[in-house]
C-alpha cells in the first residue's frame, strides 16, 4: 500500500499533461462562473477552488514543465517547431539566428537599445506634456537602462573587434564602472 505522502505528491505534483489539462478546464469555468452565475452558486464555488488549485499546482510545476517545453523543442519533439526552424533555415539572417549565440546576443541587445529609447521618449514627451514629475523620471528611468545597453553593445563590439586581451580588459572594467554609476542613477531617478 502506498503511503498518504504518495497521494499527497501526485495531487501536487500531477505530470505536466494533467497541469495544462486542469488549466483548460478551470479557465473558462472560472470566466462562465464570475460572468454569469452568483458568486454562492455550487458551480461558481466549484469554479473558483478548481481554478485556485490549478493556479497553485501550475506555479508549483513552473520549472518542471518550463524544462520539459524547452527539452521538446531543443530536441525537435514538437512537429511545428520542426516545421518553423526549417522555414527559418531557408533564409542566412534567421538561419544565423538559430546557430549562433553571438549573433542572438546581439539581436537582443539592438531590440532591448531600441525598445528602451523608444519607451524613454515616449514617457519623457508624456511627462512633459501632462506636466508629470512621475512620467519624466520614468523616462530618464528608460533612458539610463538604454545608455547602460549601450555601454553593453560597444563593449561587446570592442571585445568582437579586439584581439588585445589587456586592452579588452581595462575596457570591461571602465564598462563595468560605467554601468554601476548608470545603476546608482537609475536609483536615484526612482526616488526623486
Amino acid at each position: 500500500m502506498r503511503s498518504p505522502h504518495f497521494a499527497y505528491q501526485k495531487l501536487l505534483h500531477p505530470s505536466g499533461k494533467a497541469v495544462v489539462l486542469i488549466d483548460i478546464i478551470a479557465a473558462p469555468l472560472v470566466i462562465i462562473a464570475l460572468v454569469f452565475l452568483s458568486p454562492l452558486n455550487p458551480i461558481s464555488i466549484v469554479a473558483y477552488l478548481l481554478s485556485a488549485y490549478a493556479l497553485a499546482i501550475s506555479v508549483m510545476n513552473a520549472r518542471r514543465i518550463y524544462r520539459n517545453i524547452r527539452t521538446a523543442v531543443r530536441d525537435d519533439k514538437i512537429p511545428f517547431v520542426v516545421w518553423f526552424k526549417k522555414m527559418m533555415r531557408k533564409n542566412k539572417y534567421t538561419a544565423l539566428y538559430l546557430e549562433s549565440a553571438d549573433f542572438r546576443a546581439e539581436i537582443s541587445l539592438y531590440s532591448g537599445l531600441t525598445a528602451n529609447l523608444i519607451f524613454a521618449v515616449f514617457k519623457g514627451v508624456s511627462g512633459v506634456y501632462y506636466r508629470s514629475t512621475w512620467l519624466g523620471s520614468v523616462g530618464v528611468y528608460y533612458l539610463v537602462f538604454g545608455a547602460i545597453r549601450f555601454m553593453l553593445m560597444k563593449n561587446y563590439r570592442v571585445h568582437k573587434n579586439d584581439e588585445r586581451t589587456k586592452d579588452i580588459r581595462l575596457h570591461e572594467y571602465r564598462s563595468v564602472r560605467s554601468c554601476g554609476v548608470m545603476m546608482i542613477l537609475l536609483t536615484l531617478t526612482v526616488t526623486a
